[in-house]
């Protein structure tokens, strides 16, 4: 399939028969989502956000382990081309999230003087400047670099390459072999996280330990977040799928832990390399329930039934959205299936570098949110657009003295 938007031409890639975490070819579809919008993108002018990208996605899932993932995947040179703008350093939750990410990486950092550290999927080096004290030397690698240099000054002992991690051994110094490898939220971003690990597995020293934190699909579905299935996360890992990976890869699962206040929920887990790859450090049995798809289709039900309430509450009256968030096309493209688009009236938001922006179909500009009291009416409605900041927004809701608001999802973060 060739995708042809704003002068703009991609393949969608299709993706492998064989489950990334153990192996399997057995698959079975959870979702359909045709016409589905790209995320991440603030355009300048509403021409180029109507005609921006529309991708018929489907959710797989594969039956032995519970992994789920996109049936099409968009090419990163596409997604994560200059157009793409999140830099972790300008989020709260980013920021909140390498802060507890830090914490749970130390854990792992004996008291030595020789950790060299590789970061994969490094962004702007937010978690590098924070564990450079930790560390003799430190490398970074993401591809958001790969045609320029980062903004943010970092200390002399970090680099930051621009680079994919399955490139990893063309970029760093053949003297480098790491002993701690991290990554925070970049393996659902990553078209096959086992052949990438494994070639992380080969660079790295032996017994070096991996940390990797990646949104948890068991969380996902226990907080019914079916508006966090995008195109950019190509994998949903669970417990037992996180398993059934490090199992394959033969290596020791060390630890799984989970981090509640994020997303609506994150997971954290962390392996080691063996000895030899002759003398592989085999992990126990994955005795954790797969997630069924029995389990996803509860979760999608209780999605679409708190929408068709929404829709009711809402009715023919107007409505905006608080937040212009990052995954707001994905939200208001559920939405707009129990409340007709002529109803959206306007998009508020507390951040200037979205102001006068416009989102990937999302019909309406992005204005301040000082303008929420002053062009809206008694009764029209407001709903929260990033339900992931629902707190502050409320906050703010307060502040300006806001009625009629609506969260977007059943979970308040």
């Amino acid at each position: 399939m060739i995708i042809a938007s704003y002068a703009l031409e991609f393949k969608v890639i299709p993706v492998t028969s064989q489950c990334t975490c153990c192996g399997s070819t057995s698959t079975e579809s959870l979702l359909d989502l045709p016409g589905l919008p790209l995320t991440g993108l603030y355009y300048q002018f509403s021409a180029q956000a109507i005609s921006s990208p529309l991708v018929d996605q489907r959710l797989l899932r594969c039956t032995f382990c519970g992994h789920a993932y996109l049936e099409r995947h968009l090419p990163a040179s596409f997604l994560y081309n200059s157009t793409y703008t999140h830099r972790s350093s300008d989020s709260s939750i980013s920021i909140g999230t390498a802060s507890s990410f830090l914490s749970n990486v130390l854990d792992h950092c004996a008291e030595s003087d020789n950790v060299k550290l590789l970061e994969i999927g490094c962004n702007d080096g937010i978690l590098l400047r924070s564990i450079a004290p930790y560390v003799k030397e430190g490398i970074g690698l993401d591809p958001i670099w790969i045609d320029s240099k980062p903004n943010h000054q970092v200390p002399s002992n970090i680099q930051i390459l621009g680079c994919y991690a399955s490139d990893a051994s063309t970029v760093l110094p053949s003297s480098f072999r790491p002993n701690l490898v991290v990554s925070s939220h970049a393996f659902e971003h990553i078209s096959d996280p086992f052949s990438d690990l494994e070639r992380l597995i080969d660079l790295a020293a032996d017994l070096a330990i991996f940390c990797i934190e990646v949104p948890s699909f068991d969380r996902l579905l226990k907080s019914s977040r079916i508006d966090q299935i995008f195109h950019q996360h190509l994998h949903y890992f669970s417990e037992a799928s996180i398993r059934a990976l490090v199992l394959r890869l033969g290596c020791e699962l060390l630890s799984i832990k989970y981090n509640y206040s994020t997303w609506g929920g994150t997971v954290f887990f962390s392996f080691r390399k063996p000895l030899s790859r002759n003398q592989s450090i085999k992990s126990s049995p994955n005795n954790q329930r797969p997630l069924s798809s029995s389990d996803f289709a509860h979760a999608n039900q209780r999605f679409n039934d708190h929408l068709a309430e929404l829709g009711q509450a809402i009715n023919s009256s107007g409505f905006s959205y608080l937040g212009a968030a990052q995954m707001l096309p994905v939200l208001h493209y559920h939405i707009k299936r129990y409340i007709a688009e002529k109803q959206l009236l306007y998009v508020h938001d507390d951040n200037e570098s979205r102001i006068d922006k416009f989102l990937p179909h999302v019909p309406v500009k992005v204005l301040s949110m000082d303008c929420a009291m002053r062009l809206n009416n008694p009764d029209d409605y407001f709903i929260i657009g990033a339900p992931d900041s629902s707190r502050t927004i409320l906050k703010r809701t307060l502040e300006l003295k806001l009625e009629n608001i609506f969260s977007s999802t059943l979970l308040i973060v």
